[in-house]
């Protein structure tokens, strides 16, 4: 079977096996939520991941360190993305400070002391989070200070946070999972960049909220570098917020939507698949979104 035809094909089946685990309740939900993980995305991270180790699944425990870190970094993302957020750069302890992120960093903590890893062990986890959360915070910092940022710009930020998200719950998941330091170093590499290339989809359906509300957002950046397409989204504004449909953008800022494509597989070239399966597949996976998201009504 040919490489592009089975990358897919697995792909898709995680896609498949997402939905179906996250109905059954095959995680656990570590925030005492009734709801269990059915709508958490984090499912759907762990599932990737496992894909792309070539492991068969992601530990109960290991899972409830994930969930919690992921729930964590949503907090910060919506306090972040609030309209009339305060800055970063003079705000930094109010979101360090925030009571229900600490509330889900208690509850991570908690299930890296339940987890198999030594105190060593998990001191140099807790070193790696902790890093994480100075690079997002210094880099939402740093582009806070620009006055005319470019789409380079916006790459930069979005590398530091949304694929520094997949990294670092990557990296949580190969010390937690015990993965080889040389697969691990792949793997990290390999899950930001991804993260980065599903953020696309994200960005364009998020472009009319962003835009009024000020959100650093990739479709808004390659907009401005076609001002003929810049000045038919103002028009279209008309003071709509919701998400935008991809068929709809598509065929209203092709020469954006193009871009933002080439975008995408500039990230997805940047993870080495060779003959790696599972690394193929995690490549696929965000091609198989735009082919999803272009089908869908909504």
């Amino acid at each position: 079977m040919p490489k592009l035809i089975r990358s897919t094909l697995a792909a898709t089946g995680i896609l498949a096996r997402t939905a179906l685990k996250s109905g059954r309740r095959h995680y656990p939900a570590p925030l005492a939520s009734k709801r269990g993980t059915r709508f958490s995305s984090n499912v759907f991270t762990a599932e990737i991941w496992a894909a792309a180790a070539k492991q068969k699944r992601v530990s109960a425990q290991s899972f409830l360190a994930v969930e919690a870190l992921g729930q964590y970094i949503r907090r910060m993302d919506n306090l972040l993305d609030a309209p009339g957020a305060l800055p970063v750069s003079t705000h930094k302890k109010t979101y360090q400070q925030d009571p229900e992120a600490r509330r889900r960093i208690s509850v991570l903590v908690k299930a890296m002391r339940q987890s198999p890893l030594s105190r060593a062990e998990q001191k140099e986890a807790f070193a790696f989070l902790s890093a994480f959360r100075k690079e997002a915070f210094e880099a939402t910092a740093a582009f806070e200070r620009k006055t005319n940022p470019t789409l380079e710009d916006v790459i930069a930020l979005k590398r530091h946070t949304s694929g520094a998200m997949g990294r670092v719950m990557t990296g949580l998941l190969n010390r937690l999972e015990r993965i080889p330091k040389t697969q691990a170093i792949q793997l990290e590499k390999a899950m930001e960049n991804g993260f980065l290339a599903g953020q696309l989809v994200d960005d364009i359906r998020d472009i009319q909220t962003d835009h009024r509300h000020r959100i650093p957002n990739f479709a808004t950046a390659v907009l401005r570098l076609f001002p003929d397409e810049q000045q038919r989204f103002s028009q279209h504004l008309n003071g709509q917020t919701g998400p935008v449909r991809l068929t709809v953008f598509k065929k209203t800022y092709p020469k954006t939507y193009a871009k933002l494509r080439e975008l995408g597989e500039r990230f997805l070239a940047d993870i080495p698949t060779q003959d790696d399966r599972g690394l193929q597949t995690l490549v696929a996976l965000p091609r198989v979104f735009w082919r999803l998201a272009l089908l869908a009504r909504r």
